[in-house]
């Protein structure tokens, strides 16, 4: 049976360190409830920070109101995709165990497993690709505030400028006391990466079942073009060229040229087309197959 590790899909072992894909047994679960609440706790932290923001201490600029709203408008939709990854993971792990056992049970020869084999390998370079492009966004804009106070030039006699975070935040304190400043700093990088992390795991969660769906039905349609081989019409027109006619004569038929006998073409069309038939119903179970793990993603 094929390893439902990588059936779940690259970033596997980044979901399970965040909770989002709980592993089997008592301790098991426990461990990751904690960890799912961490990671809950971490975007609704970022949430809270800029809700603040905009309750507590308005800005007067209207772009640092859009970005408060941008922010928190993303946290909301953020929050919702991990509790629903997280509460619908019964669903999700029984569409993973049946797409295993689809590929355990119809599998016919090396050509089916090169394709399994091609969709994977898609899937781990959309996964390596979509890290590309949001681990070094999430360090920028963690890093931003840091580098706009080294780089902005301030002429002799005028104030430096205040110190930034991340993200918009207001709490009835002095934030920028240290130090309050390099906690409040250090708890808002980390709570974007894990935010950055946990959302873009699950979007390739989902990628990775659908190209993997999209292998099954690649490798069905070959199974099925592949039944045309096994016609048993194709076993007469070969043999035609042995037996080249029969003569009657009264209720006995004899063969004039060597060649194989009636009872055994009988006997290898009957083959055959039992062997079609049987193939017909590997596909049919497959493709049944697919349509219920079609209807598990989609329920979750």
């Amino acid at each position: 049976m094929a390893d439902s590790g990588s059936l779940a899909g690259p970033g596997g072992a980044l979901r399970r360190l965040m909770g989002l894909w709980q592993p089997e047994g008592r301790v098991g679960r426990l461990l990751n409830g904690v960890l799912a609440a961490m990671t809950l706790g971490c975007v609704s932290f970022i949430a809270l920070c800029v809700t603040l923001k905009l309750y507590g201490d308005t800005p007067e600029e209207v772009e640092q109101i859009t970005l408060c709203a941008l922010v928190a408008s993303i946290c909301v939709g953020f929050l919702c995709k991990v509790t629903l990854f997280v509460t619908q993971g019964g669903t999700l792990r029984q569409a993973v165990r049946l797409l295993e056992e689809t590929r355990a049970r119809f599998c016919n020869g090396d050509h089916n497993k090169l394709t399994r084999r091609r969709y994977l390998d898609h899937s781990n370079n959309v996964y390596y690709y979509c890290q590309m492009v949001a681990v070094p966004a999430a360090i920028g804009w963690v890093v931003c505030p840091l580098l706009s106070r080294v780089l902005t030039k301030t002429d002799e006699g005028q104030p430096q400028p205040q110190w930034q975070l991340p993200l918009p935040t207001w709490f009835p304190v002095d934030m920028y006391a240290s130090p309050t400043y390099e906690t409040l700093y250090v708890v808002h990088s980390f709570c974007v990466l894990v935010a950055v992390q946990s959302c873009l795991s699950i979007d390739i969660f989902f990628v990775h079942m659908m190209l993997m769906v999209a292998a099954e039905l690649e490798v069905l349609n070959c199974n099925l073009s592949a039944m045309q081989h096994i016609n048993f019409q194709t076993t007469r027109t070969e043999e035609e060229g042995f037996i080249s006619r029969y003569k009657r004569n009264g209720r006995r038929l004899a063969l004039l040229s060597s060649g194989q006998s009636l009872a055994d073409q009988t006997l290898t069309e009957g083959a055959s087309q039992k062997e079609l038939n049987q193939q017909l119903l590997k596909n049919v179970l497959h493709h049944q197959a697919i349509l219920r793990s079609v209807s598990l993603l989609q329920s979750a």
